[in-house]
């Protein structure tokens, strides 16, 4: 009788925790998630070609810490199904802080499975709710508006927005559990110095700055100084504008220092991919951190971000950046100006290119000469070969 019910009770403990997953992603006991983490962030300094902000507003994870010391563990409860918000979640930083994307998986099916691509979302469904494509920029391959779906209790859901997909894990046997990094991005900055003009006026020197605002959004107060030239304005989204002003001629050696300008930018964005959903509801897939395929079998659904509230967030702080120093080569007196056009380094007393290909009239007479001599001894020795060869041409018969 004892054994009977040990035998009972050791299947019925194997049939509950047994994954039988066959499209329905209540059975799915692959479990995986995401973090989003960064290594370090821009140099901070004030000086030209450099970036200066806040350190103590920046918000991080190490990503050699979490590739060492963390696991899917760390990161989820409820049996590995809710993703913990606010851990390793969100960056906040100025533009050039690189965020690294942190892959996170466990097979407790009881068998090996096979994962052939992840999806990484990078947007809500809704992509004007949240989309992280308005703040930061991939190295490589951009993710594309696409569509996800899943099952969960027989019921379809569709995970759309952008997303990522990446090469899977291949073959994950029974009880593995892994750590990885899967991608990095980069916070962007939307502001863009187009190109400068630089006219030379008198001891004074003339610039015109175009510059373009290369988001979605409207960019209040942004504050412009070169020299002692200093300008403070607004750019729509899209949008461009041009300063006119002048600076002190600075002469060093044979170049013109104009030293270099400096844009900050108060302007604080933020953007969230994931939106949480209520405790145990497992039908809201904007709260989805990740997505997996198994072949053969169908996409299952990574952990879901619980309790309600936004998640995956990256922030780009308030920043001042420094342009490289403008350094002009006069060469022969010469820099670039705005009315004819010249080029840097090439002299004001030419005025066109050197003509390569025009004679003079005696390279034309030295031509004819030598092709009339050329000529003449051709026929001479033409006439003089068949002369002496004359006796010797073999003839037919009739010739």
């Amino acid at each position: 009788m004892f054994l009977l019910f040990f035998l009972f009770f050791s299947f019925a403990k194997s049939s509950v925790y047994a994954d039988d997953f066959v499209g329905d992603n209540v059975h799915n006991q692959y479990f995986q998630t995401t973090s989003f983490n960064t290594e370090n962030f821009p140099l901070n300094c004030t000086e030209f070609n450099c970036m200066s902000y806040d350190e103590n507003i920046v918000l991080g994870e190490s990503t050699t810490t979490y590739l060492e010391t963390q696991t899917i563990l760390n990161l989820t409860d409820f049996g590995n199904m809710r993703r913990i918000p606010r851990v390793a979640d969100r960056v906040e930083g100025p533009p050039g802080t690189v965020v690294d994307i942190i892959y996170y998986y466990l097979n407790s099916t009881g068998h090996h499975v096979n994962i052939s691509k992840i999806a990484v979302p990078f947007s809500k469904n809704d992509i004007n709710q949240g989309n992280l494509l308005n703040l930061v920029s991939f190295s490589e391959k951009e993710p594309a508006q696409n569509t996800v779906s899943t099952i969960f209790n027989n019921a379809n859901l569709v995970r759309e927005g952008y997303q990522k997909e990446y090469e899977g894990t291949g073959l994950v046997l029974s009880g593995e559990m892994g750590t990885y990094k899967i991608d990095e991005m980069t916070i962007k900055d939307p502001i863009v110095v187009d190109h400068l003009d630089i006219e030379e006026v008198g001891e004074d020197l003339k610039v015109k700055s175009w510059i373009q605002n290369n988001s979605s959004e409207y960019l209040n107060n942004i504050e412009y100084k070169h020299g002692e030239y200093s300008n403070t304005f607004d750019i729509p989204p899209l949008q461009e504008i041009v300063l006119s002003y002048s600076v002190k001629r600075n002469e060093v050696e044979n170049s013109l220092d104009l030293g270099y300008y400096q844009i900050t930018n108060q302007n604080t964005k933020t953007e969230c991919a994931i939106q949480g959903t209520n405790y145990y509801n497992w039908t809201q897939v904007n709260a989805v951190s990740v997505l997996a395929f198994r072949d053969g079998e169908g996409w299952i659904n990574g952990a879901y971000v619980q309790p309600a509230q936004d998640s995956f967030c990256i922030t780009r702080i308030p920043y001042t950046k420094y342009s490289p120093h403008i350094l002009l080569e006069k060469g022969k007196e010469e820099i670039l100006t705005i009315s004819n056009q010249e080029v840097l380094g090439v002299s004001e007393n030419l005025k066109e290119l050197p003509q390569t290909s025009r004679k003079s009239e005696i390279e034309i007479l030295c031509f004819l000469v030598v092709d009339v001599v050329l000529w003449y001894s051709f026929i001479i020795l033409r006439r003089k070969y068949e002369s002496k060869n004359t006796d010797t041409r073999i003839c037919s018969k009739n010739s």
